[in-house]
């Protein structure tokens, strides 16, 4: 069966399509986008980048020049560390180590604010 045609089945099923919003990664961004009218070619996503370091989590156009120009990507340092010891570094040299042990949730979470902080001295003209 084809997107349209199964698109064309839910529609029938609940008198509408489902929207199924993704959201900017970084948590003050409102920016969000239909994936399903996207997957559908009912809408586009100009500019969102999807970040699979995460699992599957999305970067606005506002945001995800950083990344796109590859100044910001995360990466794991030092995968033989203890049971959720493993730190989490950035492109442009950042890096954070756990103090005790934690999840990859701890990880996104701290990656994501030196994200948001490089995006504001960018913004500020002070970023690289």
């Amino acid at each position: 069966m084809s997107t349209p045609e199964a698109r064309a089945r839910i529609v029938d099923s609940v008198g509408q399509a489902p929207k199924v919003p993704r959201h900017c990664l970084l948590p003050a961004c409102e920016a969000s986008f239909d994936i399903v009218a996207v997957f559908s070619g009912v809408d586009a996503a100009n500019g969102w980048r999807l970040l699979s370091f995460f699992g599957a989590v999305y970067l606005c156009p506002a945001h995800a020049g950083p990344c796109v120009s590859g100044r910001h990507l995360p990466s794991w340092l030092d995968r033989s560390a203890a049971v959720g010891m493993t730190g989490i570094g950035c492109a442009c040299g950042w890096k954070w180590r756990p103090s005790a042990p934690s999840t990859m949730g701890d990880h996104r979470d701290e990656w994501v604010a030196h994200l948001a902080d490089e995006i504001a001295a960018l913004a500020a003209g002070e970023g690289n």
